[in-house]
């Protein structure tokens, strides 16, 4: 995934709904980014780019646990 989509994405997902006060749902992300920033992206691809960020997270989170990291 492009890593500024990722961020938008993230942000998003961080973000409440005024209505609602929980964080904005994938179908409400997909809206959000094609009418402020005109990309085009489906709720479900909104779905699998959280699923990387947080994969991608625990992944950071695990090799530092492994011995011998050095970072």
């Amino acid at each position: 995934t492009i890593p500024n989509l990722s961020n938008l994405v993230l942000s998003y997902k961080k973000t409440k709904d005024i209505y609602t006060r929980k964080p904005l749902t994938n179908t409400k992300i997909s809206n959000l980014l094609l009418e402020e920033h005109n990309l085009s992206v489906s709720y479900k691809s909104v779905g699998r780019i959280l699923e990387d960020i947080e994969r991608d997270k625990r992944e950071k989170i695990n090799l530092k646990r492994r011995v011998g990291y050095e970072g």
